[in-house]
């Protein structure tokens, strides 16, 4: 028991409960990276470096590591900006060519 008056430390307190969220932001990085490079392994690192000079550092992010909100937040909305599908719970990074912009048969 606490005695009174005196007040549980920021880090000692609960926290509300997060869905999974561990390995979301390395899924989004995977899918950027893939949608951009196109399988080129050269281009994966230019993109790679791009999102660096953005503020997000892609070798920080691992499947089991916990995903910050604020980088997640602004994946997410690059991904939106870029056209990327975002990958849903449990599923895998898969490239699929951008729409052609070439004569519609």
């Amino acid at each position: 028991m606490m005695s009174p008056g005196r007040e549980i430390a920021p880090q000692f307190q609960a926290r509300e409960p997060r869905e999974n969220m561990s390995g979301k932001v390395k899924q989004i990085i995977d899918a950027i990276v893939a949608h951009r490079s196109r399988g080129n392994p050269t281009m994966a690192g230019f993109v790679r470096a791009k999102l660096m000079l953005k503020g997000i550092d892609p070798s920080k992010h691992t499947d089991t590591s916990s995903d910050d909100p604020e980088v997640l937040r602004k994946l997410e909305a690059l991904a939106r900006e870029l056209g990327v599908d975002l990958p849903g719970p449990g599923a895998g990074v898969s490239w699929r060519p951008p729409p052609s912009s070439g004569p519609q048969r």
